[in-house]
């Protein structure tokens, strides 16, 4: 009876372990999407501060080199 109980309760462990499995591979599956997705929008679609950013770091050593010069 022993034996029989732990047969099945292994079988049942077993079953629910490869389910338990596929779930976790479908989320991580659409995350590595969800990851490809912004990736692919971000280089194709950049943001508008991104250039002031690059503008106000080309500006700051502009005016820096205008100083060293100017020393």
């Amino acid at each position: 009876m022993v034996a029989i109980s732990v047969a099945v309760l292994a079988t049942f462990l077993g079953i629910c372990n490869v389910k338990d499995d596929n779930l976790v591979q479908g989320m991580q599956a659409a995350q590595a999407d969800k990851i490809d997705y912004w990736g692919v929008s971000g280089a194709q679609h950049p943001r508008g501060d991104r250039v002031g950013h690059d503008r106000a770091l080309t500006l700051a050593r502009e005016s820096a080199s205008g100083a060293a010069r100017a020393a």
